[in-house]
């Protein structure tokens, strides 16, 4: 990094989001309709990979896309909805339906992943 360079990476991702831990790498979250496509991409080698493919039943009115846990897990939450995924690196979404519609991802913070 340190290039002074503005890098957009891949095109076609309507959110993307620089990793915490490894400079060179950039996550994009696609969308088709209900259908997402999370993958990263890497800076130096200009390679993407899917990290996991999901489909929500509805999206409501804001999409977050974001790390937050400890070990750079991302989040993609549905705001307005009880649709919240925790994306693993190991190539895995865990499903979680709230017990209530989501208002903020403070709201996450305060419980168990």
């Amino acid at each position: 990094m340190g290039e002074g360079k503005v890098i957009a990476g891949p095109e076609g991702a309507e959110w993307r989001m620089w990793s915490e831990k490894d400079p060179n790498i950039l996550y994009l979250m696609k969308r088709k309709r209900l259908q997402f496509i999370v993958s990263s991409w890497n800076r130096l080698t200009g390679k993407e990979e899917i990290i996991t493919e999901f489909l929500v039943p509805e999206i409501g009115s804001y999409v977050e896309f974001k790390q937050f846990t400890s070990p750079g897990n991302i989040i993609v939450a549905f705001r307005e909805t009880p649709i919240f995924l925790l994306l693993r690196k190991k190539k895995n979404a865990r499903y979680i339906k709230l017990p209530t519609r989501l208002k903020v991802r403070e709201y996450l913070k305060m419980s168990k992943l």
